[in-house]
């Protein structure tokens, strides 16, 4: 079997920061929305349905599974000047996904 690698981006401001993932790495580590705490946001960027997941407890939660799954992470760091626009999505547990095409984009 051919091995899978995540190219991730890990996003900070000056008080905190997130591990981007999109659906189709969520679905490679069999991990929900629903999985992950309140201090986690969705948005849609580009078509596709984006997460932020925050780095104490919810990132830490996706690298364990995704490496248990025999997946390689890579992340490169991204670091914002003042307050980053992932504070201004909704918080992944108040999520509701619209319809869902192929490889995780909006629509049919």
């Amino acid at each position: 079997m051919k091995e899978i690698t995540l190219d991730l981006n890990f996003v900070s401001d000056a008080g905190h920061g997130w591990l981007l993932v999109d659906m189709t790495a969520m679905h490679l580590c069999n991990l929900l929305p629903s999985d992950f705490t309140e201090f986690s946001y969705a948005a849609v960027k580009k078509g596709k349905f984006q997460f932020a997941l925050e780095e104490d407890d919810d990132a830490p939660k996706f690298i364990k599974t995704a490496e248990e799954h025999g997946l390689k992470i890579n992340i490169k760091e991204t670091e914002v000047v003042g307050e980053s626009a992932i504070r201004s999505w909704v918080p992944i547990t108040t999520w509701k996904p619209g319809p869902i095409g192929v490889n995780g984009s909006i629509g049919a």
